[in-house]
């Protein structure tokens, strides 16, 4: 399985997540492939709404670069989104980080 087929898995994933929990959310087209696309979901529920960038892992690790972050809070303070950033490794459950965490 290609990478870009594994992350478009874990983003299903998660945007089933937050189904089950009785939130609203949505992919955004081209995430990852697309230069002008930010954030993977969009979610929202009872007035709170977020840019959500997703990451997944087998190893110990994350990686993401600094000029992604950058990219990512730029286009969430435009949008008026709260970004999130999900992680989630391997057989392990989600975590939820404010890129000031970074």
């Amino acid at each position: 399985m290609s990478n870009k087929a594994k992350g478009s898995r874990v983003e299903r994933e998660l945007l089933q997540f937050f189904t089950d929990k009785s939130w609203r959310a949505a992919r955004v087209a081209g995430s990852g492939v697309n230069e002008n696309t930010f954030c993977d979901l969009i979610a929202g529920k009872a007035g709170k709404a977020y840019a959500i960038e997703v990451k997944s892992s087998k190893g110990p690790r994350i990686y993401i670069t600094k000029q992604q972050i950058n990219d990512f809070l730029q286009f969430s303070e435009v949008m008026g989104l709260a970004p999130v950033i999900a992680v989630r490794f391997n057989r392990e459950g989600w975590i939820f980080l404010n890129p000031a965490q970074l």
